[in-house]
């Protein structure tokens, strides 16, 4: 559910669908005045907590260009206080400026491979890095103030590939007591298979069916 709320009202009456409950939905969101904070309505729908209370930050539009090493997904920061957790959810590809960064499978900066992996997928992981640029005080600060708590990092698509290299990133710049956890849902190959063992005690992916988008990579189309 914070994966989806990440896609807006959007997002809200797809996941209703799926779950033959979109009328219901749709009376949850005219019910939280939808048509004002349409965003704020759908994160309050999806996850049952409070926007006033609970969401710490917000950015629902993405930023920058892949291009310049400026992009910044679409993402927003919550406090879940039944899970323990300080979540940062980034939103998966829903326009051109995301499916650019999708695009640009070049490897990263020298510097970003050493941090994440060699050969890592250079869009997804200068992405990662500017989120965790921007936000690793903030989230540092959320989890001092909430002794106990962890630090949930999730997406899906684009998404749960920016998660999973923030949730890198961000374990080696946070306190070594944090709990820092990614949980992704259908993210794209952001990497090649000898330099994944870092991550399989820090994300755990989720990959529904015979998906595509998680298998399609330079080596599969190789295969082909």
């Amino acid at each position: 559910e914070l994966s989806h709320a990440a896609y807006g009202p959007i997002g809200a009456l797809l996941v209703g669908a799926s779950r033959g409950e979109a009328a219901a939905v749709t009376r949850t969101l005219a019910g939280r005045a939808a048509w004002r904070r349409p965003n704020q309505a759908a994160f309050e729908a999806m996850s049952g907590l409070s926007a006033r209370s609970c969401l710490l930050y917000a950015q629902w539009n993405p930023t920058g260009s892949s291009h310049d090493g400026t992009y910044m997904p679409a993402h927003y920061i919550a406090l879940d206080p039944v899970l323990r957790a300080v979540v940062l959810v980034v939103r998966g590809s829903f326009g051109l400026r995301d499916a650019f960064v999708d695009l640009r499978t070049t490897p990263a900066s020298a510097d970003l491979e050493r941090q994440l992996g060699r050969g890592c997928h250079g869009g997804i992981a200068t992405a990662a890095s500017v989120l965790v640029g921007m936000h690793a005080a903030r989230l540092r600060d959320a989890l001092e103030k909430r002794p106990g708590w962890q630090l949930l990092v999730t997406g899906h698509s684009l998404g749960g590939g920016v998660a999973s290299f923030a949730a890198r990133l961000l374990r080696d710049s946070l306190p070594r007591h944090a709990s820092v956890t990614a949980i992704v849902f259908a993210p794209p190959a952001t990497l090649p298979l000898a330099e994944c063992e870092p991550y399989e005690r820090l994300v755990e992916t989720f990959v529904c069916g015979a998906d595509a988008v998680p298998r399609l990579s330079i080596g599969s189309l190789r295969h082909m």
